[in-house]
């Protein structure tokens, strides 16, 4: 009987030390790993964007339709990991027919799943493309391409591909994704997102070039990785500018547009972090569009609405030469994602 006991206890230590390594080199086999940058198209036919005209944005994370009023998230603090599937085609009706009615010339979308567990493996880009038929440009860029994430234990959320959507009414002559150095360390970053920025160039009547950049920033840090991304994605966009170039960065920061560091709400319950935006990674002459009055963004440690956190993180920052009339915060209510859509209305400046 003691050498069975022995046994058996052989098995169970060997079987909990076997499993995550085995869970591990899964993951590592199987890792996405893009390249620094990537040029997704390449168009020989491209359309010029007058100067002086009224253009309008709207960026807007969709939660993946899966993270509507209904929700709350086990990795912010709550007990759920995904929506049925009558809630997430609801979600996704709703957000499609918004963005038909409602879509100025460039719509920038982050959390769109391509072909997910958690949302019922729906190909989200094909949907609101074919919504979206009028516009002459869809693009997409991974940035979350997990073959099975193990977690949670007890109902794992299991393939994950996801990423950026920019959609725009004329066509540029080049999109191309670029990847965020910045990194968790190893293992962690083989089940994390694999964050990056999307940019569409466009030609402008002047001769210079207008370059929309689609960015969601890290979410689940203690700050420094978003603050090395923030880093990285000025740097290239003052780069831009210096050449004459005119140069919108929008979407889910994940961080606060404020100077004041102290403004920024910390979660306790849950492992978000919402941290201030550092502008002095910006020079003073560009300008951080924000509605300044409606948040874009709610917690998800509850569904209970009375007891929601409340977040400005999605917003845009935009070269001098971008002259921005209009910021608002489209009041949706959080029902079919966990942020709002935010509709910017700008003006490119002759120089």
């Amino acid at each position: 009987m003691r050498k069975y006991i022995i046994q058996i206890s052989i098995f169970f230590v060997a079987s909990v030390i076997a499993v995550p390594i085995f869970l591990i080199a899964m993951l590592q086999i199987t890792n996405y790993n893009p390249p620094e940058i990537e040029v997704l198209e390449n168009n020989q036919i491209s359309d010029t964007i007058a100067i002086g005209q009224p253009l309008g944005l709207v960026t807007w994370n969709i939660g993946y339709a899966g993270l509507g009023d209904d929700m709350d998230f086990f990795y912010d603090g709550g007990t759920k990991v995904r929506t049925s599937l009558a809630r997430t085609r609801q979600n996704m009706d709703s957000i499609k027919l918004w963005l038909k009615e409602h879509a100025p010339e460039f719509v920038v979308l982050q959390e769109v799943d391509f072909n997910s567990k958690r949302t019922y493996y729906m190909d989200q880009f094909d949907r609101i493309g074919k919504e979206l038929n009028a516009f002459d440009n869809f693009v997409r860029a991974y940035n979350y391409k997990v073959r099975y994430l193990p977690f949670p234990p007890t109902k794992p959320l299991g393939r994950i591909e996801s990423g950026l959507v920019s959609f725009s009414r004329y066509k540029p002559f080049e999109s191309s994704r670029h990847s965020f150095l910045a990194r968790y360390s190893w293992p962690k970053q083989l089940w994390m997102l694999d964050r990056a920025f999307l940019v569409q160039k466009f030609h402008t009547s002047n001769g210079k070039a207008l370059y929309i950049i689609n960015t969601h920033k890290t979410a689940f840090d203690d700050g420094t990785i978003r603050h090395k991304e923030t880093g990285q994605i000025s740097e290239y966009a003052f780069n831009l500018y210096k050449d004459g170039n005119y140069v919108i960065i929008a979407g889910d920061w994940n961080q606060i547009p404020t100077q004041n560091g102290s403004s920024a709400k910390e979660n306790t319950k849950g492992t978000f972090l919402a941290k201030a935006l550092n502008t002095e990674m910006f020079p003073s002459d560009w300008t951080i569009v924000y509605d300044n009055e409606n948040p874009t963004n709610r917690s998800l440690e509850t569904s209970v609405r009375e007891n929601w956190e409340t977040y400005t993180l999605d917003f845009a920052v935009c070269s001098p030469n971008v002259s921005v009339s209009s910021c608002m915060v489209q009041p949706l209510g959080f029902r079919f994602s966990d942020h709002n859509p935010v509709k910017i209305s700008f003006i490119l400046q002759n120089q």
